[in-house]
C-alpha cells in the first residue's frame, strides 16, 4: 500500500505580475468614516489586555509593543536581526464583485531603518487580494521612507479583483537589516465608481506596455489533444485503468475519471522534468467536477498531489505548506475552472511529480481538460516568498496564544478521561447515532462500530487477501513530553498471515513535528518511526498490549494506523486505543494480558 501524507494549505500565495511589480500610485489616505478595517487606529484594546483588538496577539519579547504618545495610542515595531520580518497582517473579508477599488493607507514613521540584501528588502506595506481557496488574486507594494521621523501618510489605489473574497494588508519590516516601524493607523476604504474606472483605463493602458506571450508548457500533450499510436488515448499519459475514459466536448478532448469504488486512487500521473537553474514554476490546472465525496477522511478528495523529486527519484522537501491543488470538497456540480498555483523549486529538485484525479475518494468524478507547467519569473517567486515569510511571522505570534490553549485542552481531556485520544474508547456519538466521534465517517467496506457486553468496539472484517484496512488518528501531544504509554485492548480471529510484508496485524506510528492544529499542517515526519505493535494471532478473547515509546524532540503529534496489513483474512475488534503521559513508574516494554471485556 502507497500512502501519501496529504497537508492542507498554510498559505500559498500566487503573484499576478501584470505590471504587479509596479508600486501602487499614491493617492490622498482614505477618510475615516469609509473603514473597511475595524481598530485601524489601534485605540481600541484586546480583551486580554496590552495589545489592540482586532491584530492578532502579542508575545512578549518579539519586537513588538503597543504605545502610547500624548494620548494616542500605536504599534511599534523593532527588528531583532538582520532579515526578520516583522510585521502586522490583516485580513479583511470582502463581498467578492461588491467593491471594484480600494484605497489603502498607512500612518508611519520610521528610525534607524537599512536595507537588507537587496532594496526591497527595507520598510514597506505589501496588498494583496485573495479568493476563497486561498489563492493570492493580485498584489503590490506601499512603500516606506527610511528617513521618515515624523508621522507620514502614505496611501494607493488599487483595483479588487471579482472573485477576490479577502484584502490582505501586511505592513512593516520585510527583511531589513534594521530598524524601528511606528505604525499610527492602517485603513481601507472602497472606491467610487468613476475612481474604480479612471483607475482601471490606466492600469489597461499599462498592461498592455508590458504583455508578454504566454510561456511554451513544459507537460507535452498537456491539453490532451494529440493521441497516441492506437487513437484510443492521448499520447504521453500512461494506459487508461478502469473508470478512466478519452473524452471531446465542442472539439476540445478531455480526461475522464469515474470512481468505481469507493476508497479507490484513481489518478493520471506525470513527471514533468524541470530546467536546470529555474527557481520557480507555475501549476495551471483546468477542471470540473460532479458528485465528489470525501473518504474515509477529509482530504480523500479531488486533487492533484504535487511533489517535488531529486535525481534519485525520492521527494525533496519544498518550501511552503501543502502543494496539493483541491479541486473541491463539495459533491455538486463544478462548471469548467481554472486553478493556479505558484511553486518555489527547491535547489536539488530535477522533477514536478503531478498525480492527478481521484484520490481516495468515496464516489464522484472528474474531467481534466488541461494541465500546464511555466516557468515563474524571479521577481514572481522573490514576491511569493515575501508574502509567504510575512504570513509566516503573523502565524507565529498569534500560534503561540493558540499553543498555549492547546494545551490547556489536553489537561481538561486527560483530567476527564486520561487520555490523549479523543474518544478513544468507541462510546460517544454525539454527531451521528451510527457512527463514534473522531473515527472518520464509517463508509470503507469492512470496518463497522459494533457491541458487545453494552459496550462498543471496532471491527475490521479483511474484504479480500492481501488487501490493507486500518483505521486512522493523528493525536495531538502536550508541549514537553518525553516518553508516552500506548494501550490497546483487542481480540483477533480467523486470522491467517498474508505473503506480502508486513502481513500481519499491527499498529503502524509516525512521529510529526509543526502545527499542532489537527491533521491539516502535518509538518515534518520525524526518523527514525517507533516500532510498530504487532498483534497476536491466538487473542481470540479480549486481550490488552502496552508499549512505552520515548517522544523525539520537537515532536507534536502522533500518528496511528492500527489494522489488518496485506493479511489473507483476519477479524480484528479495537475496544479501546489510549496514549497517555509516560509516568514515572515503570510501563511494560510490550506486555500483553488477556482479560474481560
Amino acid at each position: 500500500m502507497e500512502f501519501f501524507s496529504p497537508r492542507f494549505p498554510v498559505f500559498r500565495p500566487l503573484a499576478v505580475l501584470a505590471a504587479a511589480l509596479l508600486v501602487i500610485p499614491a493617492v490622498a489616505a482614505p477618510a475615516p468614516d469609509a473603514a473597511l478595517i475595524p481598530n485601524a487606529d489601534f485605540q481600541k484594546e484586546t480583551g486580554e489586555g496590552g495589545w489592540p483588538e482586532g491584530w492578532g496577539s502579542l508575545t512578549p519579547g518579539t519586537g513588538k509593543s503597543w504605545e502610547v504618545e500624548e494620548g494616542k495610542h500605536f504599534v511599534r515595531l523593532v527588528s531583532q536581526q538582520p532579515g526578520q520580518v516583522q510585521t502586522l497582517y490583516r485580513d479583511i473579508k470582502i463581498a467578492a464583485g461588491k467593491i471594484k477599488g480600494v484605497t489603502v493607507g498607512i500612518r508611519y514613521r520610521t528610525s534607524g531603518v537599512k536595507p537588507g540584501d537587496t532594496p526591497a528588502d527595507s520598510a514597506r506595506a505589501l496588498i494583496l487580494f485573495k479568493d476563497n481557496s486561498g489563492r493570492i488574486l493580485d498584489s503590490s507594494t506601499i512603500p516606506f521612507s527610511g528617513s521618515a521621523a515624523g508621522w507620514t501618510e502614505a496611501a494607493g489605489q488599487m483595483l479588487v479583483p471579482a472573485s477576490a473574497t479577502h484584502l490582505i494588508v501586511i505592513a512593516g519590516l520585510v527583511r531589513a537589516a534594521a530598524g524601528t516601524v511606528d505604525l499610527g493607523a492602517i485603513t481601507a476604504a472602497p472606491l467610487g465608481d468613476a475612481e474604480a474606472e479612471k483607475l482601471a483605463a490606466a492600469q489597461a493602458v499599462a498592461a498592455q506596455a508590458v504583455a508578454t506571450p504566454s510561456p511554451e508548457s513544459w507537460v507535452a500533450n498537456g491539453d490532451f489533444e494529440t493521441p497516441n499510436a492506437n487513437g484510443d488515448w492521448p499520447a504521453h499519459w500512461g494506459n487508461p485503468a478502469p473508470g478512466m475514459s478519452w473524452e471531446a466536448e465542442e472539439g476540445k478532448h478531455f480526461l475522464r475519471i469515474v470512481s468505481q469504488k469507493p476508497g479507490d486512487n484513481l489518478m493520471v500521473y506525470r513527471a514533468v522534468p524541470l530546467k536546470k537553474g529555474v527557481k520557480g514554476v507555475e501549476l495551471s490546472i483546468r477542471s470540473r467536477s460532479t458528485g465528489v465525496q470525501h473518504g474515509d477522511n477529509e482530504w480523500f478528495d479531488a486533487r492533484t498531489m504535487v511533489r517535488f523529486l531529486g535525481a534519485d527519484g525520492q521527494p525533496v522537501q519544498a518550501e511552503g505548506g501543502n502543494l496539493d491543488v483541491v479541486f473541491t470538497h463539495n459533491p455538486a456540480p463544478t462548471g469548467w475552472m481554472t486553478q493556479t498555483r505558484l511553486y518555489a523549486v527547491p535547489a536539488d529538485a530535477t522533477q514536478l511529480q503531478l498525480l492527478a484525479g481521484l484520490f481516495r475518494a468515496a464516489a464522484g468524478t472528474v474531467d481534466l481538460a488541461e494541465i500546464r507547467v511555466t516557468p515563474a519569473s524571479d521577481e514572481a517567486v522573490e514576491r511569493m516568498k515575501l508574502c509567504d515569510a510575512a504570513y509566516g511571522a503573523w502565524k507565529g505570534d498569534d500560534n503561540a496564544r493558540m499553543e498555549r490553549r492547546i494545551d490547556q485542552q489536553i489537561d481538561a481531556q486527560l483530567a476527564a478521561t486520561g487520555n490523549l485520544v479523543f474518544n478513544g474508547s468507541f462510546e460517544l456519538a454525539t454527531r451521528t447515532p451510527s457512527w463514534p466521534d473522531g473515527w472518520g465517517n464509517g463508509t470503507a467496506p469492512g470496518v463497522s462500530w459494533e457491541t458487545d457486553a453494552g459496550r462498543h468496539f471496532m471491527r475490521l472484517v479483511s474484504p479480500s487477501p492481501e488487501k490493507t484496512l486500518m483505521l486512522y488518528r493523528m493525536v495531538v501531544l502536550k508541549t514537553g513530553l518525553k516518553a508516552i504509554d500506548v494501550t490497546l485492548r483487542y481480540r483477533l480471529t480467523n486470522f491467517a498471515k498474508g505473503d506480502r510484508m508486513p502481513g500481519d496485524a499491527r499498529v503502524a506510528f509516525h512521529f510529526f513535528s509543526g502545527g499542532r492544529f489537527g491533521h491539516l499542517e502535518y509538518g515534518k515526519q520525524l526518523a527514525p518511526d517507533p516500532s510498530p505493535i504487532v498483534f497476536s494471532s491466538k487473542a481470540a478473547e479480549w486481550t490488552e498490549i502496552r508499549r512505552r515509546y520515548p517522544v523525539p524532540e520537537g515532536a507534536t503529534k502522533l500518528q496511528m494506523m492500527p489494522g489488518l496489513w496485506n493479511v489473507q483474512s483476519g477479524t480484528l475488534d479495537l475496544a479501546e486505543i489510549r496514549v497517555a503521559p509516560a509516568t514515572d513508574s515503570p510501563a511494560a516494554g510490550a506486555s500483553e494480558t488477556p482479560g474481560a471485556r
